[in-house]
């Protein structure tokens, strides 16, 4: 079993979604978890490998970020899934971030094709999976309520 952390990030009320070129679909941020890295700590690596933003990961527990003896509290994701790929399963841990400034996406060109800064509205034209849709729609919405 492996994990994965994927990121929505949010700027100015819009959703970046990258242009993935080996699966050939619109999607978030994201890639697996390294032997040795807590989830957060991949989530930001996969993040400034992809496109180069720093971000705030949106905490969605009542607890802060901290080390309490030898145990670490870490930042909730906001929505947590399996996937099967043969023999292979992944848990995919799916975070809702804000891109601090300055914002200037410069996208791995191996991994990604391109970018766009999306509203809402325009997720159901994206090509991609409906999974992925609904997910995206699901962080618009929880975004919105912690930004207002």
């Amino acid at each position: 079993m492996r994990f994965a952390t994927n990121a929505f990030i949010f700027h100015k009320g819009k959703l970046l979604v990258i242009n993935h070129k080996r699966l050939g679909r619109w999607m978030h941020v994201g890639g697996h978890v390294e032997e040795g890295e807590f989830f957060d700590e991949s989530l930001k690596r996969e993040i400034k490998e992809e496109v180069n933003l720093n971000v705030e990961v949106i905490d969605l527990t009542d607890f802060k970020p901290r080390k309490i003896q030898n145990h670490v509290i870490l930042k909730q994701p906001f929505y947590i899934h399996g996937k099967e790929r043969g023999h292979d399963r992944i848990i995919c841990l799916d975070y809702l971030c804000i891109a601090k400034k300055p914002v200037n996406v410069k996208i791995l060109e191996s991994e990604i094709t391109g970018y766009k800064w999306i509203e809402k509205k325009e997720v159901n034209d994206l090509q991609t999976t409906d999974f992925f849709k609904e997910l995206a729609h699901k962080a618009f919405e929880i975004y919105k309520i912690i930004v207002s």
